[in-house]
């Protein structure tokens, strides 16, 4: 039902100029019509893609992002389980993400890696620029993490970055990689 309501809107709005539709969450493939609707979009010709945690993502989910030409972003937030789930607080996490990882690169999607930058990985960047570089990823993507939902405990718990703090790593990042 939701997959075709969703459909009927997005057909609503390609009159006035609809062309690319980005699913996130949440986690997207937590909806059991996720797929259906991603195929049905795609009937659409809309430019599709998708922000997931990658947990879920098995073989059928990346073959059905490869025959409809959707991107993914899928979110990484360290280079090892340790960092990634300090801020997924999800134990096994960092596993689940790559082996959906490894689905979407077998299946010859493209996709991102997204990181939340806080303390606990703000000394990382280039590693995590490499790791992302090891698991075939198109790009890497770093957002400051902002204090919403589980990052207000991190924000009171001094864990996120000032705006300079971030700028200063970015910095840094770049004369690394130069």
């Amino acid at each position: 039902i939701i997959a075709f309501q969703f459909t009927e809107i997005a057909k609503q709005a390609l009159p006035l100029g609809l062309q690319r539709v980005k699913l996130t969450g949440g986690e997207p493939f937590l909806h059991p019509e996720a797929t259906d609707l991603i195929n049905e979009l795609h009937k659409l010709n809309l430019v599709l893609s998708i922000e997931t945690n990658g947990t879920l993502i098995g073989a059928k989910e990346a073959e059905t992002l490869a025959e409809t030409k959707t991107t993914a972003a899928v979110s990484l937030d360290g280079p090892d389980a340790e960092t990634h789930e300090h801020l997924r607080v999800v134990e096994g996490c960092f596993e689940d993400a790559l082996r959906g990882i490894r689905h979407l690169k077998d299946a010859g999607v493209r996709y991102q890696i997204i990181s939340c930058l806080h303390r606990g990985n703000v000394d990382m960047l280039l590693e995590m620029v490499k790791f992302a570089a090891e698991l075939g990823a198109n790009s890497i993507k770093i957002n400051p993490t902002t204090p919403t939902a589980r990052a207000k405990e991190m924000d009171e718990n001094d864990e996120l970055l000032s705006v300079r703090e971030v700028l200063a790593a970015r910095d840094k990042l770049f004369s690394e990689l130069t």
